[in-house]
């Protein structure tokens, strides 16, 4: 818990929001610290010791969750409606059922994971992957491989984020937060 307090004395997290900008509670209430594996919908994050996770934005369509750094962040936002990039560089990392592009533009760093969702299996633009951490350099690929997606037999995430009109709705939990810390 402590360890919570001193990162996020480190760089201010927004408290989370969902529509029309309601804020759901502190950001305390909705931040994990590392080490720990935080999921949103499917995809997962790892934080290490000295970072920490935070919600950012559960609402209809999309949902955000924010890998914290100390002074720097990364923002994972994921949607089922993203249009796709105009354009999609260079395959950074490229797993069995996913693959993390740069589709950075000539103002952004950014990178997409282009995989499946829960109603479709065929790959396709899933998760906007930006933030000042990133350079554009080689250094980038460090963070970006601890991005995965859930499978069977993938070790549990401490805390599962979800959005969608099933949430809002009350029919699926916003957060589940799993009792036994993963190894």
């Amino acid at each position: 818990m402590l360890a919570a307090v001193l990162l996020l004395a480190a760089a201010p997290v927004p408290a989370p929001t969902t529509v029309n900008g309601q804020v759901l509670g502190t950001s305390e209430e909705y931040t994990t610290a590392g080490p720990a594996r935080v999921c949103l919908e499917n995809v997962v994050v790892t934080a290490l010791p000295g970072e920490s996770v935070s919600l950012g934005y559960s609402g209809i369509h999309d949902g955000r969750i924010r890998l914290n750094r100390g002074s720097s962040w990364v923002e994972l936002s994921m949607s089922q409606i993203w249009i796709p990039p105009k354009e999609v560089g260079e395959v950074l990392d490229r797993r069995a059922d996913f693959y993390i592009a740069d589709i950075s533009d000539t103002s952004n760093i950014r990178y997409g994971l282009f995989g499946p969702d829960r109603y479709n299996d065929k790959l396709h633009y899933l998760v906007r992957i930006d933030g000042p951490t990133f350079s554009g350099d080689p250094s980038d690929r460090g963070i970006l491989r601890r991005i995965d997606l859930m499978r069977e037999g993938s070790p549990p995430c401490q805390v599962t984020y979800n959005f969608g009109w099933d949430v809002l709705m009350g029919d699926r939990p916003m957060a589940i937060r799993h009792k036994k810390k993963p190894q």
